[in-house]
C-alpha cells in the first residue's frame, strides 16, 4: 500500500474511533472497512463474480480487528477466504474455476474460494443451510466473522460477543467448546496458527 494512503487511513481511523482508538460497535467496524482501500478493493472485485450467498470470511476482518488492537498498519493475509453457497455445484473444480476468474480480475490477491455447501464434510457436521450457518460453525469465535457487499452496502456478520472480539479474546464457538467432540480441532488450530506470536496481546482460551 502506498505510504500516502496508509497515512490517510490512519487519520480516518482516528476520526472513527476517537482518542481511545478502540472499536466500540459493529457500526464502527463497518466504517473502518469502508475506509480501508484494500478491503474495499477485495470486496468490489469479488462482487463482480456475483456468486450465490458470497462473503469474505475468517482472517479478512478478524486480522483487521487484531491489527487495530496492536496498532499495526496491516498484517499480510495468507489468503482471502471467499465463501459462497451453491448446493447444485459442489465440485472442487468449480471452486478452482472461480479462483481463476478472480485471478483474472485481480492477480495480486491470494484468492481461495470455498463452496460452503460441501464444507460440512470436513468436520462431519450436518449440511450447512447457507454461508452464515457455515461461518457460525467455524472453530474460533473471532474467525466466525464475515463481510459482503449487497447493493453497494457493506454488510458485516458476527453472532458472538462483540466486546470479546474487540478485546482480542479468542474462544471456541459452541460447536468446538470443551464439552464437544471437536474441541481437539480448536486446540490444534491454536497451536498450528500460533497467532500469539504475531498478536501478543490476544487472550486465548486453551
Amino acid at each position: 500500500m502506498h505510504l500516502f494512503n496508509v497515512e490517510i487511513e490512519k487519520i480516518t481511523l482516528k476520526k472513527i474511533l476517537g482518542d481511545t482508538m478502540k472499536i466500540q460497535n459493529k457500526e464502527h467496524l463497518v466504517e473502518i472497512i469502508k475506509n480501508d482501500a484494500y478491503m474495499m478493493e477485495v470486496l468490489l472485485d469479488t462482487a463482480q463474480l456475483n456468486l450465490p450467498d458470497w462473503w469474505i470470511s475468517a482472517g479478512f476482518v478478524r486480522n483487521k480487528v487484531w491489527d487495530i488492537i496492536h496498532d499495526y498498519e496491516e498484517t499480510p493475509l495468507n489468503d482471502i477466504d471467499v465463501i459462497y453457497y451453491e448446493p447444485d455445484l459442489i465440485s472442487v473444480e468449480r471452486e478452482i474455476e472461480y479462483d481463476a476468474q478472480l485471478n483474472i480480475i485481480n492477480p495480486n490477491i491470494p484468492w481461495s474460494s470455498k463452496n460452503q455447501a460441501r464444507m460440512h464434510k470436513k468436520n462431519n457436521f450436518l449440511p450447512y443451510k447457507n454461508s452464515i450457518d457455515a461461518v457460525n460453525k467455524y472453530p474460533e469465535m473471532p474467525t466466525a466473522i464475515c463481510v459482503t457487499l449487497r447493493e453497494g452496502n457493506v454488510i458485516l456478520h458476527y453472532d458472538y460477543p462483540f466486546e470479546e472480539l474487540v478485546e482480542g479474546i479468542v474462544k471456541p464457538t459452541p460447536f468446538y467448546d470443551k464439552d464437544s467432540k471437536n474441541h481437539y480441532i480448536y486446540q490444534q488450530r491454536i497451536i498450528q496458527k500460533n497467532w500469539i506470536k504475531t498478536w501478543p496481546k490476544l487472550k486465548i482460551e486453551r
